[in-house]
């Protein structure tokens, strides 16, 4: 969808409701899946992960930078995390 938006290439509206739907749900399961800690893991109920969590954070900073709404407290709890 950024590759679209920066080189100003028409979506298909089928395409862009499909990336809706799939961002929906996927922002549902980050959600679900993100630690008290503020890190991600590969489960639910495991350990947070370095990598996963960084993994989280490069695809948020993806999607906002496609015009996409990224929640910023989740943002900042994966940094806590990752900083710590």
């Amino acid at each position: 969808m950024r590759l679209h938006k920066d080189l100003g290439v028409p979506v298909d509206p089928k395409m862009e409701a499909k990336f809706g739907k799939v961002f929906k749900l996927a922002m549902r399961k980050l959600t679900d899946y993100q630690h008290s800690d503020g890190g991600w893991g590969w489960w639910k109920e495991d350990n947070s992960n370095m990598y996963l969590t960084s993994l989280v954070l490069e695809g948020f900073n993806h999607l906002g930078k496609a015009g996409y709404s990224v929640d910023k407290e989740q943002v900042s709890k994966g940094l806590a995390w990752l900083v710590k």
